[in-house]
Order: structure tokens, then sequence, then C-alpha cells
């Protein structure tokens, strides 16, 4: 089976993180590789793209100096870390030169930003021995910066019919003058999509965690992990805030019917969460996840449950119940949020009352 692996920035922060990455991507024997730019290392560690984000973005000609060299210093630790002989001086050179570039442009701007993925994937490639493809080739954008999902997946299939292993940078893609393009944040893993639904291939999405939970572990300790979501399921959860997966990258995956399975570098025997055709697990009253965001909590239902409406009128009553303010509330498309100023708060509650004594 033809494998599209996808490592997000946490999973290849450091040399050592990059080493275990490597070590999966041999134990799969995956063919295609999509990396993110490397990510925290600790708590108070800064992103390499936010670093890039600096030099693209700050006026301040000391403050860009010293984001860029704390990216140079990052990725040449990374490389003496793994003992690479990979020349990155041009490349940092042509960064440095965009970065203190008089002129600001938008071609400037995405060209910066899009230096981690590039440097990381070229770092990967060289450790693991397999080519490297840039992301320009990959992922397509129309004339109003907008990615165009058939002509990225054609592109794709183009550049990859006589390539049967390499790895990509992911985030960034080129218009049809060759000029950079970005993704949101995040996009590595539609970057992922793209490649996985171009060659027809089952997608692993390797990050920092075992998969969906039915709730965001930092607020429920020990949330149960979902095994199976559907696409439309995965879609809802990251509509409202899970940020497992990027909600356009399981849109690409429900088109072209692309299975993916989410997995955790740091635990790459657990299971994961198969997001494909088939339905999650649902439990009470058929809600299967409980997610926050700013100033509201959402209960996520499965697919084609008819007992959303009985579930609906009883969490204002589990909220009132548990000393819990809360605003307006509202239904659609297999979501119910209500508004509240003790998010947390009533999250736990509504976890506890959909799923803690099951």
């Amino acid at each position: 089976m033809t494998k599209t692996i996808k490592f997000g920035g946490t999973s290849l922060s450091c040399g050592k993180n990059i080493a275990s990455a490597a070590t999966i991507i041999e134990k799969e024997n995956a063919n295609y590789v999509v990396v993110s730019a490397p990510g925290k290392r600790f708590k108070a560690d800064e992103k390499i793209t936010d670093l890039l984000l600096t030099c693209a973005n700050s006026r301040d000609k000391t403050e860009r100096k010293n984001a860029f060299v704390a990216v140079k210093n990052r990725f040449s630790e990374i490389k003496n870390e793994l003992g690479l002989s990979v020349d990155l001086n041009e490349d940092f050179l042509k960064t440095e030169n965009a970065v203190f570039a008089e002129a600001e442009s938008e071609e400037r701007y995405s060209f910066i930003v899009s230096r981690g993925e590039y440097l990381c994937a070229k770092l990967i490639a060289n450790y693991v021995g397999l080519e490297f493809i840039g992301g320009d080739g990959i992922l397509k954008f129309d004339d109003s910066g907008a990615l165009d999902v058939s002509k990225s997946v054609f592109c794709t299939q183009n550049v990859l019919q006589s390539i049967k292993k390499c790895v990509i940078p992911g985030f960034y893609g080129s218009d049809d003058n060759g000029v950079i393009c970005l993704l949101p944040r995040g996009g590595s893993d539609v970057s992922g999509s793209i490649v996985a639904a171009a060659v027809n291939s089952l997608y692993l999405n390797y990050t920092d965690v075992n998969g969906f939970c039915r709730c965001n572990p930092a607020i429920v300790e020990n949330a149960e992990p979902l095994n199976n979501l559907s696409y439309t399921e995965a879609m809802r959860a990251a509509n409202e805030g899970a940020t497992v997966i990027h909600l356009l990258a399981a849109e690409i995956a429900k088109k072209y019917n692309t299975e993916i399975i989410v997995k955790n570098t740091f635990n790459p025997g657990f299971h994961g969460t198969i997001i494909s055709k088939n339905r999650a697990e649902t439990k009470k009253f058929g809600a299967i996840a409980v997610t926050d965001m700013p100033g509201c909590v959402c209960v996520i239902f499965g697919d084609n449950t008819g007992r959303c409406k009985n579930v609906e009128e009883e969490l204002p009553f589990v909220l009132s119940a548990n000393g819990i303010a809360f605003r307006e509330k509202n239904s659609e498309n297999g979501v119910f949020r209500i508004g509240t100023n003790d998010v947390k708060k009533a999250v736990n509650a509504l976890y506890k009352f959909l799923f803690g004594n099951e």
C-alpha cells in the first residue's frame, strides 16, 4: 500500500525528534513524506514560523536580525545534531536578503514565511536519503490567492508519477507565475491531503497527540480517545476548535475518499484515530465530543443521530445544576453551541454528563 506521511512541527522540533520521525518513516515504509516547520522544543520556545513572521513583518531591523539569526542557528543546530552534510548556506543567504530587502511585497513575505518548511524538508530528505521536491510544484493557487484543490491534485500527480519516494515541504505552493503562496497556519495537513489524494494513498498524519479525543485533554485529563471518525464528524470537530487536523485537509480527504489515520509521533504504538467514511462510535444521546471555543462550549454529534434534540434540551439544565451561567444557544449541522464565560467548567460538566458514566 502506498503511504503518505505528514509530521507536525512538534514532531520535528529538534534533531532527536527528527530521528524518531525517521524511524517511523522507515517502519511505515512511507512513500511520500510531508513536513511542517520545526515547532517548540519547550513551553517558552518559539516556533520557526513565528520567528519567520517576525522576519517578514517587523519594521525594526534589529528585531528582524535577531529573529533571522535565531532561525539560522536553529537549523544549524538540527543539522549538527543529525550529523548532516547538506549545505544550507545559499538558502540562508537568499532568506537573509529577503528579510532585509527594502521593498515590501506579498512575494517577499510568502517566500520568507515558507522557509521553515522548505529548510526542514531539505534536512530531513538528506537525513533519510530521499529526494527533495519543493512545495511550489505541489500546491497551486489561483489569481485571488486561494488554493485550487483540483489543479493541485493534478499537478501533484504529474510531479510524482515517476517519483516513488520523496520528502515534500508543506504549507506553501505557487501561482501560475511561480510566485510562492501560503496556506493558513496548520496548512501542512492540507499539503498531506493533496499528496495522498494525488497518489491515491493512505494518509498517516503524525502529530503530538494520540488522535482525536472526546474532549481537549488539556481541559479534561484522560479524555477518552476516538477510534473512528467520519469525514463529516472530523470536519465538525475541526470547525468547532479541534486542532488535531485542519478543516480543509478533512474536506479534501472526503472529496477524494482518502483514509486518514491520526497518530502520535511520541507514542507510535497507539492505534490513533481513523478518519474515513465510517462514523464514530457514539455514546449517550449520540454525542461524540465536547470542544471549547472562546466564550463558547460545543457538543458535537455523530452522523445520522436522531436524538440530538433530546440532549439539546437537557444541556442547559446540566450547566445550571453545576452553577454555570450561560447565554445564547444555537444548534446547526450536528453541533450544539452555548455561550458561557466559564468555558473550562462547562466543558468538564458536559463531558461528565455525556461520557463520564459510561
